[in-house]
C-alpha cells in the first residue's frame, strides 16, 4: 500500500483526499483515514506495523501544519527508521503544498527531494506517478475509478445535509431576444409542392408550406435568393410574428401547433448555420437530432480553453477558464490517440420564457474522425464517469461564451436574414433556492485535470502563470 501522512487540518485532508483519489484510479493502492475502507482497505489500528509490513511508499504530506505535528513527524520517523533498516531508496516522498522549504523541515531528510504541488496539483501528481512507475509500485485491481466513485457516492454523499441557506442555481435555458417582428410568406410562379425536404439549399432559414416559403428574410433579399436558383417570387405576403406563433392563420388553415413549428425550425436552421459559422463541427445522432463539437484547434488560445463568467462569481472576481478539447492521459502517464471534444445541441423553448435550452455532450475522435457509435458510447462514459455539475456547467458557460459576439456583450447574435437576426443570453436564466446542501470541505473530483494533456484551472490567471449531463432542466 501506498500510505498516506498528513496533518489533520481542513486544506491538507482536502489535498490528502484529492491525491489518494487520483492514485486510487490509476490503480495505485492507497490508504489514508481520508479514505477509509476504499478499494476494502480497513482501517490499520497499528500505524507503526503497518508502515513496517505493508507500505510500498510513504507520502508525506509536508505542510506548515504537517511539519509541527508530533503524530505526523512519528511517523515520519518511523518511515525513516524503515527506510534505512530495509535500504529502501527513495521510501518517502514529500509532497510540498504550501511552500515550506526544505530548510524549515522539522525532520532532516538527506537527499529526498520534495515534489512541488504549490504550482499546480496536476502537473506535479503526474510527476508523482512518473516516480512510482520507475521504481515499479505494484497495482492492485480493487483500486481503480470504479472504486473511487463508489467510495465517493458511499462516503462523501452522506454528509450532504439540507440547510437552511440560499443558493442560486443554474439551468440550461439561455434566453432568447430581440426576436423579428415579421414573418413573410414568400409564394413564387410555380408553387412548390409539399414534398421532401422542408428546407432549401438559399443560405437563409427557410420552411417550405402552402406552396410557398417561410422565411424572416423580407422580400427584396428572398427575390433575390430565389432567382439565384431558378424561381421566381410573385407575390409575399407578411405576418405579426406573435400573432402567428400564438394564433395559426385561418386563412392559411394554420393552426397555433404548426405555426409554432415553422418558427421552431427557422430558428434551429439560423442557430445550426451559426455554430457552423463559428468553426464548429456537426454530428448528426438518433431521432433527426444534430449536435455540434468544439474541433481540435477551434480556439486561438493554444490550449483550446475558453474565458468565460462563471455563474456564481468567484470571490477575486475573475474570469475563469475551461479547455473543451483536451487529450487523455493512459494509465501509464502516455497520451491516448484519442481526444475528447465539448459539444452543444439547442432546443427552442417558449416557456417559462422563449429561450435556448442547451444540451451538452462529448464526442471521442480518434484522427479527427468521431468513433463508431458502439464505440463512442463506451468511450464516452469511461471519460466523463467522474465529471459531475460544476464542470459540465463551466464547460457549457465556456462553449456559449466562445460564439459570444464581441460587439455585443454577453451575447450571441444569430443571423436569419439579411437584415435580421436574433440573439442568445450567454448568462442562462437562474432560480434561487431557499435551502442548500452543506458539502463540507472538498475539491470536485469532476475537474480530471490530471488525466489529460495540459491542466485545466478554474479561475483566470495572470498570463506568465502556467495554466494548469443533460437534460433539459
Amino acid at each position: 500500500m501506498i500510505f498516506l501522512s498528513h496533518a489533520n487540518e481542513a486544506k491538507d485532508n482536502e489535498f490528502t483526499r484529492w491525491v489518494a483519489l487520483r492514485l486510487a484510479s490509476l490503480g495505485y493502492p492507497v490508504w489514508c483515514d481520508q479514505t477509509e475502507l476504499l478499494g476494502g482497505e480497513k482501517f490499520w489500528s497499528d500505524i507503526e506495523t503497518a508502515i513496517r509490513t505493508k507500505t510500498t511508499k510513504f507520502l508525506w504530506v509536508l505542510s506548515r501544519h504537517s511539519n509541527n505535528r508530533d503524530s505526523v513527524l512519528n511517523e515520519v520517523s518511523v518511515a525513516g527508521r524503515v527506510a534505512k533498516e530495509k535500504q529502501l531508496k527513495d521510501f518517502i516522498i514529500p509532497l510540498g503544498i504550501d511552500g515550506l522549504p526544505d530548510s524549515e523541515a522539522n525532520i532532516r531528510l538527506a537527499q529526498v527531494g520534495i515534489i512541488d504541488f504549490t504550482a499546480g496539483w496536476a502537473p506535479a501528481l503526474a510527476r508523482l506517478v512518473k516516480k512510482l512507475e520507475r521504481d515499479d509500485i505494484p497495482k492492485d485491481e480493487r483500486f481503480n475509478p470504479g472504486a473511487v466513485a463508489d467510495w465517493w457516492s458511499n462516503h462523501e454523499r452522506k454528509k450532504t445535509d439540507v440547510t437552511n441557506d440560499h443558493e442560486l442555481c443554474s439551468s440550461n435555458w439561455f434566453p432568447i431576444n430581440d426576436m423579428p417582428e415579421r414573418i413573410y410568406l414568400h409564394s413564387l410562379e410555380v408553387p412548390l409542392k409539399d414534398e421532401g425536404a422542408r428546407e432549401l439549399d438559399l443560405g437563409v432559414p427557410n420552411y417550405r408550406e402552402k406552396g410557398g416559403i417561410f422565411s424572416f428574410e423580407a422580400k427584396a433579399g428572398m427575390a433575390r435568393r430565389l432567382e439565384d436558383n431558378g424561381m421566381l417570387l410573385v407575390e409575399t405576403v407578411d405576418f405579426d410574428l406573435w400573432e402567428f406563433q400564438h394564433q395559426g392563420h385561418k386563412g392559411l388553415r394554420l393552426d397555433k401547433t404548426e405555426a409554432r413549428n415553422i418558427v421552431t425550425s427557422l430558428v434551429k436552421q439560423a442557430w445550426q448555420a451559426r455554430c457552423e459559422s463559428a468553426g464548429l463541427l456537426a454530428y448528426d445522432m438518433s431521432g433527426d437530432q444534430r449536435c455540434y463539437w468544439y474541433p481540435l484547434g477551434f480556439a486561438r488560445d493554444a490550449k483550446d480553453k475558453v474565458h468565460f463568467t462563471p455563474v456564481v462569481p468567484l470571490p477575486s472576481g475573475r474570469p475563469s477558464h475551461r479547455q473543451l478539447v483536451a487529450r487523455p492521459l493512459k494509465r501509464d502517464g502516455t497520451l491516448q490517440k484519442r481526444l475528447w471534444h465539448f459539444a452543444i445541441q439547442a432546443k427552442m423553448l417558449r416557456w417559462p420564457r422563449l429561450c435556448m435550452a442547451i444540451r451538452s455532450h462529448v464526442m471521442i475522435t480518434e484522427n479527427g474522425i468521431p468513433l463508431p457509435p458502439e464505440q463512442m458510447h463506451k468511450a464516452r462514459r469511461s471519460q466523463c464517469k467522474l465529471w459531475f455539475n460544476n464542470k459540465w456547467l463551466d464547460c457549457m458557460m465556456a462553449a456559449m461564451a466562445f460564439l459570444r459576439d464581441p460587439d455585443y456583450f454577453g451575447h450571441i447574435v444569430v443571423p436569419c436574414g439579411d437584415d435580421e437576426a436574433f440573439t442568445v443570453s450567454t448568462r442562462p436564466l437562474t432560480f434561487d433556492s431557499p435551502v442548500s446542501f452543506g458539502r463540507g470541505d472538498f475539491r470536485e473530483l469532476a475537474d480530471d485535470d490530471a488525466q489529460e494533456e495540459g491542466d485545466e484551472v478554474t479561475e483566470d490567471e495572470d498570463e506568465d502563470e502556467p495554466d494548469d449531463g443533460e437534460e433539459d432542466q
